[in-house]
């Protein structure tokens, strides 16, 4: 009987010490605070009437930031930023200081995504500031229009997301055919983008979401969509909200297009969408001229105007689709198509 307790101890004690080993061993290990990266892009050439001077250059093996890390002695150009920014990990911030200046993106290519050629790829987290968007602007083409595009501009999270913000820029002459999405900015699935203070201008995509195509988190404040056009049957003329969450906050949606039988000529919207002090004016599409919600879009509008746009085809030259309850103190020019507001306000 002795025997049997003295073994019931140490069978006790082996588990104790058995389990106390165990938890040390599955500690957790300490995790690896983010750095906060600061790149100053330079202008390379802002000879007067030299249109975006050689801003799109690589100074790969040249001293420049993208071989070192650092602005190195030739300086760092957009594209050398967003590759420094692109080859961090994910718990870094890359915040990209972009002065006054034209920058136009030349690098050819499509359906790269690491930022090496065609448009900008935003990964992990960068942060660009512009100096204001009437002096910062970021184009896809020096010919004047989108026809000349190599590429959308920006493209947040083609590969395994991305979180940015962009402020004081302009995006604009942006184009893109690969896959017909986005032909300014194109927001990917799991990533978010903030734009705040900025502009999204004559981009052109062959399909849907002719300024912006978001199937992320896209937020938007204090900007301007203006005269951006989506392709033939294309959808979301200004954005194409078509898997995403879109918010908009103090901002203008005027002149844009979607395609002449595709619908929601400023937004089209599948998916929740908020829309604040907000102006729809001007914009047109086959139906829902200024706004489309489709039946599986959730539209809340709060002291938004929505007014003097255009329906080829008949239905909805301002809005197409069912109000949240939520909405309220709204002006419609036209809501003969929309639902949960009456007498053209609520």
């Amino acid at each position: 009987m002795v025997v049997a307790r003295v073994s019931r101890l140490l069978s006790v004690s082996l588990a104790m010490a058995l389990a106390l080993f165990l938890l040390a061993g599955v500690a957790p290990l300490p995790v690896r605070a983010g750095t906060n990266y600061s790149v100053t892009v330079t202008l390379h050439d802002a000879s007067p009437g030299l249109v975006g001077g050689d801003s799109d250059i690589r100074h790969t093996g040249a001293g420049g930031c993208a071989l070192s890390g650092l602005p190195g002695a030739l300086g760092c150009s957009l594209r050398d930023a967003v590759v420094f920014a692109f080859n961090k990990t994910a718990v870094d911030t890359t915040t990209i200081t972009l002065p006054a200046g034209t920058y136009t993106l030349r690098r050819l290519g499509n359906n790269e995504d690491f930022g090496s050629d065609g448009d900008l790829d935003l990964h992990n987290t960068t942060v660009i500031n512009g100096a204001g968007a009437g002096t910062t602007i970021v184009q896809a083409s020096a010919t004047g229009d989108a026809s000349g595009a190599i590429d959308r501009v920006f493209d947040v999270g083609a590969i395994n997301g991305g979180t940015a913000t962009i402020s004081g820029v302009t995006v604009r002459y942006g184009g893109n055919t690969a896959d017909g999405i986005g032909g300014g900015i194109a927001v990917r699935t799991g990533s978010s983008l903030m734009l705040n203070g900025c502009v999204i201008s004559n981009n052109q995509s062959s399909q849907s979401g002719g300024g912006i195509y978001n199937a992320g988190t896209l937020t938007m404040t204090n900007s301007t969509v203006a005269d951006n056009h989506a392709g033939t049957s294309g959808d979301g003329g200004g954005i194409s909200n078509a898997g995403g969450t879109l918010t908009v906050t103090n901002s203008t949606f005027f002149g844009n297009k979607a395609g002449s039988i595709g619908i929601g000529g400023g937004i089209f919207n599948n998916r929740p969408l908020t829309v604040t002090n907000s102006t729809f004016a001007g914009n047109s599409g086959f139906n829902g001229g200024g706004i489309y919600n489709f039946s599986s879009g959730t539209l809340t509008a709060i002291n938004t105007l929505i007014a003097v746009n255009i329906a080829t085809g008949g239905n909805g030259p301002d809005v197409v689709g069912a109000f949240a309850p939520a909405s309220k103190n709204n002006l419609l020019g036209n809501g003969s198509s929309a639902t949960g507001i009456t007498n053209n306000t609520n």
